[in-house]
């Protein structure tokens, strides 16, 4: 029987819903992939079968994280990853 993830994604400062990231999931067992982006409400909602997965979210203008969760049968897993900016690649405009 198959559990669920479920989640909102938010920025870390201010914990505001980040609308626009994508979320990876991950099963090393099975080597397959899910992937859902997140509502307008930055909520996401996966079935998945009971297991380990790597959970990697990413998001224009923010630095990618990811999570390993343990997904169990007929349960409601929770993960609700925030995001902080990208400042490894942020573009800073110099004023001459």
């Amino acid at each position: 029987m198959e559990g669920e993830l479920t989640g909102t994604v938010t920025d870390i400062g201010e914990g505001a819903p980040i609308p626009k990231a994508y979320v990876l999931v991950h099963s090393e067992a099975t080597n397959k992939d899910v992937g859902e982006k997140v509502s307008s409400r930055a909520r996401f909602d996966v079935s998945l079968e009971p297991g380990d997965y790597d959970v990697p979210i990413a998001a224009p203008g923010f630095a990618p994280a990811c999570k390993r969760v343990e997904i169990k049968s007929a349960t409601t897993t929770d993960f609700s990853p925030k995001l902080g900016p990208d400042t490894e690649h942020m573009q800073i405009d110099t004023i001459y």
